[in-house]
C-alpha cells in the first residue's frame, strides 16, 4: 500500500472515494506532478532508482552511456523518512558538505530524516536550509520560483561538486537527469528505475515569485507534440484554474517561441562527448526526479554548469488526468532557475569549494533574464 496526504500539489479529476484503483491513480498523479518517488510503507521495498523518460526510437544504452559522464557524477539520490515510509527524490552535490535539491522533496521532514545516497554510500543530513521564496508559498507551481533547499551533510562527500550557472538563455542545449522512473515517450514512465541522462532544449525562462523557472518540452519530432508552441496545445488543462487563472497565457503564450518542432539541426550527443552516438538524446523528467539536475555547457569557460533543479511537470496535450502526468511526448518539465539564487547559496555555504565559488562570483555579471506575463 502507498500512503500520502492530499494538498495543493495534486490535480484529481475524479472522485476517489470508494474506488481503490482510482485512489491509487490519484496518488500517482500527485507524485508525478511533484516528480517525487512513491512513498513506500516499508524499507524492505526500497530499490535503487534513477532514470528519465526517453525517445521511443533510440537504444536505451545510449542514455546509460550519457549518465556515466564524469560531468554528471554529482547527481545523488535523496531518501526522506516521512514517518509513514520513504519518499525518494534527487539532488546535486555543490560542495563537499552540501547538496542542493527541491524543497518539496524534504518538506515536513526533520534534519535527521534525510539520507543522501550515491555509489553505494549513504550520508545523513544534519541541517536543512530552505530558500526564502519557498517558506512564503510552500507549493510547487508557476507561482513558486524558490523550490530549493540546501542539505548539509554529516560528513564530506568525495563527489565532484557542480558549478552554479551564472545565467542561461532560451535555446540552450540542456542535459537533465535524476533518480526517477524510466520509460519512453509513447508509453510514459512505465519501466523499472534505472540511471539515465537525457538531452533537451531550454524553451522558456519564466518569472515567478521567489525566483524563476526554466521549461523544457518533450518533442517527438512533430509539431503536434511541440507543447511549448502555443498554437498546437489543448488549453483545457491550463485553463482549469486549480493552479491559478489562464496558466496558458503565462507559460504557453510567451513570445517569441524558442521551442524546437523537430530534432533536425540540433547538436548531437557526440558534439559534447566524443564517445557518444550521433543522436539528439531527447528526454524528460519523471516521478522521482524532483531535485535532479539541469546542466548546460559554457563553451567560453569550457565548463559544465548547473542551471536548474527539477521541480515539477505536466503534459497539456493529453486530456486524461493520469496521462498528463506520466511523462509522455508533449510533457513540459519545469526547473527552478538557479541564476536567481546565487546570493542565497553563497550566504548559506560558509566556505564553498573553489569551483562553486567561481560560479557564484560570476553570477554578479549575469545578463537580465527574460520576464513573462
Amino acid at each position: 500500500m502507498k500512503l500520502t496526504s492530499f494538498g495543493r500539489y495534486g490535480h484529481f479529476p475524479h472522485d476517489i472515494s470508494g474506488n481503490l484503483t482510482v485512489f491509487r491513480n490519484a496518488l500517482r498523479i500527485l507524485f508525478r506532478k511533484l516528480h517525487l518517488g512513491e512513498v513506500m510503507c516499508t524499507l524492505s521495498l526500497l530499490q535503487p532508482a534513477g532514470a528519465v523518460v526517453i525517445r521511443h526510437d533510440l537504444d536505451r544504452q545510449a542514455y546509460r552511456q550519457l549518465a556515466s559522464a564524469e560531468a554528471f557524477s554529482g547527481v545523488v539520490e535523496i531518501e526522506v523518512d516521512t514517518g509513514f515510509g520513504i519518499r525518494r527524490g534527487s539532488g546535486v552535490v555543490i560542495d563537499e558538505h552540501w547538496v542542493l535539491t527541491a524543497a518539496h522533496v524534504t518538506a515536513g521532514a526533520g534534519n535527521h530524516a534525510v539520507q543522501v545516497r550515491a555509489g553505494g554510500t549513504s550520508i545523513g543530513a544534519v541541517e536543512l536550509r530552505y530558500a526564502g521564496g519557498w517558506a512564503a508559498s510552500p507549493s510547487p507551481g508557476l507561482t513558486q520560483g524558490g523550490d530549493l533547499v540546501l542539505v548539509r551533510l554529516g560528513q564530506s562527500s568525495s563527489l565532484t561538486p557542480a558549478v552554479i550557472a551564472p545565467n542561461v538563455s532560451p535555446g540552450a542545449i540542456a542535459f537533465l537527469g535524476g533518480y526517477g522512473r524510466s520509460g519512453n515517450g509513447i508509453l510514459g514512465a512505465t519501466s523499472s528505475p534505472e540511471l539515465l541522462f537525457a538531452m533537451n532544449v531550454v524553451d522558456r525562462q519564466i518569472a515567478a515569485p521567489g525566483g524563476g523557472l526554466l521549461a523544457t518540452d518533450f518533442d517527438d519530432g512533430s509539431l503536434a507534440r511541440n507543447s511549448l508552441e502555443a498554437s498546437t496545445v489543448r488549453r483545457t488543462y491550463f485553463d482549469v484554474g486549480f493552479d491559478g487563472p489562464r496558466l496558458s497565457d503565462r507559460l504557453l503564450d510567451v513570445a517569441p517561441s524558442s521551442s524546437i518542432a523537430d530534432w533536425g539541426g540540433l547538436p548531437m550527443a557526440s558534439s559534447f562527448f566524443p564517445w557518444m552516438p550521433d543522436e539528439f538524446l531527447e528526454g524528460t523528467t519523471a516521478a522521482g526526479d524532483s531535485g535532479g539536475a539541469l546542466f548546460v555547457f559554457d563553451a567560453s569557460a569550457q565548463q559544465w554548469q548547473l542551471a536548474g533543479i527539477s521541480s515539477w511537470g505536466v503534459n497539456p496535450l493529453l486530456s486524461d488526468g493520469f496521462a498528463r502526468t506520466d511523462s509522455r511526448y508533449g510533457d513540459i518539465a519545469l526547473f527552478t532557475d538557479l541564476s536567481e539564487h546565487g546570493d542565497w547559496i553563497a550566504a548559506n555555504i560558509p566556505e564553498p569549494t573553489s569551483l562553486v565559488w567561481l560560479g557564484l562570483l560570476l553570477l554578479g555579471r549575469r545578463v537580465p533574464r527574460a520576464a513573462s506575463s
